[in-house]
This record gives structure tokens, sequence and C-alpha cells, in this order.
């Protein structure tokens, strides 16, 4: 797998950890879908500063959402 490749399903996974989260909370008004990709872009910044990464990976473990 490529770094490319691992940066990509890094930000595919965490990205659907943090949105069905997001959605279990049930705010009055929802989190819309399209909110994904903007969520995905700004992981994507993310990934490359292994700091953030981690706080990333520790604040959404799995079994969260």
């Amino acid at each position: 797998m490529s770094q490319d490749d691992a940066k990509e399903a890094w930000v595919q996974k965490y990205a659907k950890r943090i949105f069905e989260i997001w959605q279990n909370w049930q705010g009055p008004l929802g989190v819309s879908a399209e909110y994904i990709e903007h969520l995905e872009d700004e992981l994507r910044k993310q990934y490359d500063d292994h700091l953030k990464r981690s706080m990333i990976e520790l604040n959404y473990p799995n079994g969260l959402g």
C-alpha cells in the first residue's frame, strides 16, 4: 500500500467514525451528509502532522460510534 493509499484509508476510516458519532448525538438540527466531504478535507490536512493524527486516533477509537 502506497503512502497516498494509507493516507486515504485513514481519512475514510476516521471521517466515518466521526460522522457516525455526530449523527448519534441527535442534536436538534442533525448533521448533513454533505458535511462528510468537509470532514475528509480537514482530516487530509491533519494526517501529515503526527501529533494531530495521534490526537484524532485517541479521541475517536473503535467502539465509540
